[in-house]
């Protein structure tokens, strides 16, 4: 079938599939795939995005390991810092780029009028000496009884601000909750045991002779022998990969192929007809099987090797034969 996508390969086998729990199958197929496993890189959100950090309560508790590999002597403590997926639920006064350009847009008018700090260009007079004839002693001198309607004040604008703000962060907590729970459903952590065989990234590995185009992403499979906290273990390296460090981070779990052991249909009843084909270049030659309390739907092809009481068998077939021969 070749190296597809899933895509590409439902949509061959589509057409031909008649039986029940095809698309089980197939999914089992391509997750077992050997060299699908070590070359295909899932190029989607990792697991742990979302995922609430349980705070320390002691000093120097470990929070999470992240970074497994010996250290010079130089280097005595080493923090690393990744943060993958962040949002601002509301505007604050913080980012002087653009809050407080908005927040001087949408109070500066007011602001100017209460307080008389500014001075209008071409009569060089305050906005309240230009509108009343004098300058107010108090900030609210020169506004009307109703505010909210015809001049709010910066008291009013922060008002109606909170009333917007405390909706607007109430749906995107409700928001957040409901993608954590979606994302999970998906992103499950994956289980690792003891004895489990893991694939490891090439990036751990700079002796490599393959190019760097044509060298898979994963190599192993590897053995699990001790597990390191929840995300590193210790693996049995290969004689290729022995001089390495055995202890990596957990990368991608291993599937093994599924062999089917097939029941055997029952002992032989004879043999029916033989046949000569070409496999793998040789000409061999196959016998087609009847079996005891088997109908014809069940008869097979076997080699002689793979008939049992495959002697008596082909003795008892070429004295039928001759029999057949001799009446003639």
């Amino acid at each position: 079938m070749g190296h597809m996508s899933e895509d590409r390969k439902k949509e061959r086998v589509a057409s031909t599939a008649w039986w029940p729990q095809w698309k089980q199958e197939l999914n089992e197929y391509i997750n077992t795939c050997e060299r699908c496993q070590k070359a295909n890189r899932k190029h989607g959100k990792k697991y742990g995005l979302l995922k609430h950090r349980e705070e320390p309560k002691h000093p120097w508790e470990t929070i999470n390991m992240d970074w497994v590999k010996p250290t010079t002597h130089k280097q005595m403590v080493l923090l690393k810092g990744q943060s993958k997926q962040w949002r601002t639920s509301l505007e604050d006064s913080v980012h002087m780029e653009w809050n407080t350009k908005t927040m001087k847009g949408t109070l500066l008018l007011a602001i100017q009028l209460a307080n008389n700090t500014s001075l209008h260009l071409t009569t060089s007079k305050s906005p309240s000496l230009a509108e009343k004839g004098w300058n107010s002693l108090l900030p609210v001198d020169h506004l009307k009884k109703n505010p909210l309607t015809i001049h709010p004040t910066p008291k009013d604008f922060h008002y109606m601000w909170k009333k917007a703000f405390d909706p607007a962060a109430r749906c995107i907590a409700q928001e957040k909750e409901y993608n954590t729970k979606r994302y999970y459903k998906t992103h499950k952590e994956p289980y690792f045991k003891e004895g489990n065989q893991v694939l490891v990234s090439t990036l751990n590995f700079d002796n490599l002779k393959v190019p760097k185009k044509m060298r898979d992403t994963f190599v192993g499979p590897f053995t699990i022998i001790i597990l390191i906290r929840k995300n590193a273990a210790e693996v049995q390296l290969t004689e290729y990969f022995f001089r390495k460090h055995p202890v990596f981070l957990k990368q991608k779990p291993y599937s093994q192929d599924i062999v089917e052991v097939e029941d055997s249909p029952g002992p032989v009843k004879k043999i029916i007809k033989a046949r000569k084909i070409r496999l793998d270049g040789k000409y061999c030659r196959q016998y087609l099987i009847r079996f005891k309390s088997q109908t014809a739907y069940e008869d097979k092809w076997l080699a002689e090797d793979a008939i049992p009481y495959g002697d008596l068998h082909l003795r008892r077939l070429r004295t039928s034969r001759s029999d057949k021969k001799s009446h003639k």
